[in-house]
């Protein structure tokens, strides 16, 4: 698998996971500020459920805010619920 990453100039942006050239997942996220991004939407495609696309997408974020020194506020149910149990996003993740 192979994750793509698009930034909308500071603005948001998104991770694309791509299986064999075919879109599996993405996982979207908006910037409030330079210290603030707020994971928006993760979607995984039905032929890829259960495989773990969604939480490495999960992960991608994490590691850019990180890189960024920036904080995450997870408005995407799917997303919160994993990063609350990630110990990689302790200390990162905000309400």
């Amino acid at each position: 698998m192979q994750l793509i990453h698009q930034d909308n100039s500071g603005t948001g942006g998104q991770f694309n996971a791509l299986e064999k050239d075919q879109l599996a997942g993405t996982i979207t996220y908006l910037w409030h500020d330079e210290d603030l991004l707020e994971i928006n939407h993760t979607e995984v495609d039905e032929a890829y459920e259960g495989k773990g696309i969604g939480k490495k997408l999960a992960d991608a974020v994490v590691d850019l805010a990180r890189e960024k020194n920036a904080r995450i506020k997870a408005t995407c149910r799917f997303a919160k619920s994993v990063l609350m149990r990630d110990d990689a996003a302790k200390g990162i993740l905000t309400d």
